[in-house]
């Protein structure tokens, strides 16, 4: 009965039925678009791209998403959470390459710009914001914190529920491992992980 009920309360574009449905991947882009709009963002999405899992569009400023993303997968867990693309400021830009993988509950905060390359992997939860938001100083805690941009370079893997902070640059064929926080740059061909991130071994 409590499983009906959690169904029931789901609104008509969360439900998870044939997620790879292409009327209900057709709807989520339509519905980014409006959202683009309404928020008065820029919207730019390549060929053959799919929304496997709900999605929202925040902020009001760019956002790019190349040929053949992917959006979701339904059985890449966090079902429940959503995929949030925050471009706050009308500066500020989230560019997804071609072939890239974005998961279920991934939220990308954009003050300035995250740059993802091509052949991307994001983990589901994984949590990229290029910003502290706030300042350090307790009398100006209420002020906008730095903000630096974020790159990750092609074939990248980032593991469920890591953490990308301002100033992160991810170099190309590297991993990082679940659960892990990362906040300066990462050497190519390399896997990386714990708190904060540390070199484990080379992929050469």
């Amino acid at each position: 009965m409590n499983l009906l009920k959690r169904f029931a309360n789901k609104s008509f574009s969360d439900i998870y039925v044939f997620c790879k449905n292409p009327v209900m991947s057709r709807f989520r882009f339509v519905k980014l678009i409006l959202q683009a709009k309404l928020n008065g963002a820029e919207i730019q999405i390549g060929r053959n791209v799919k929304f496997n899992h709900k999605i929202s569009l925040q902020g009001k400023g760019k956002l790019v998403v190349h040929n053949n993303v992917v959006f979701g997968y339904h059985m890449a867990g966090s079902n429940d959470q959503g995929i949030i693309l925050q471009v706050r400021f009308s500066h500020s830009q989230i560019i997804i390459g071609e072939n890239s993988q974005i998961m279920n509950g991934c939220e990308l905060f954009s003050t300035s710009s995250i740059n993802i390359a091509k052949d991307v992997l994001l983990g589901a939860g994984v949590k990229i914001m290029d910003s502290d938001f706030h300042e350090l100083n307790p009398s100006k805690r209420l002020n906008s914190g730095p903000s630096i941009p974020i790159i990750i370079h092609n074939n990248c893997w980032v593991g469920i529920d890591s953490l990308l902070l301002k100033g992160t640059e991810i170099g190309e064929n590297s991993v990082v491992g679940a659960k892990s926080v990362v906040n300066s740059n990462l050497e190519a061909n390399s896997v990386y992980g714990g708190v904060p991130a540390k070199f484990i071994k080379s992929l050469s």
